[in-house]
């Protein structure tokens, strides 16, 4: 403050407005959304998730060229070797026409015949 009233009585003042301060930085630019992650590698993250979830054993029963002794080695496959080779993991990747829910009703009836009796 003093710089400031020795400036000003030489008549050298500082004549610009003073600089606006913000408390919260977040609030003045939260209008703006970042989509740059999500937009490069959610459906990778999508695509992967989808794959670790599947049933090993179709997998082994559409792969016939990998002969492994355990589920273990299947899954290890799967993951450092079946997704960069775009194996087939589920039927609808040979049979595009496949409609799983016709044969889940066929497989309901049965069990409920084998329940009735």
């Amino acid at each position: 403050m003093e710089d400031y009233i020795i400036k000003y009585n030489r008549e050298n003042a500082d004549s610009t407005k003073s600089i606006e301060v913000y408390d919260n930085y977040h609030s003045l630019c939260n209008d703006k959304i970042d989509n740059y992650l999500p937009d490069k590698y959610l459906n990778k993250l999508k695509k992967i998730y989808f794959i670790i979830n599947i049933n090993l054993e179709v997998y082994k029963l559409l792969n016939n060229d990998l002969v492994f002794n355990s589920y273990e080695e299947y899954y290890d496959h799967l993951i450092n070797n079946g997704i960069f080779e775009n194996r087939n993991y589920k039927l609808k990747d040979i049979y595009p026409d496949f409609y799983h829910n016709i044969y889940r009703k066929k497989i309901l009836i049965y069990v409920k015949k084998i329940i009735m009796n």
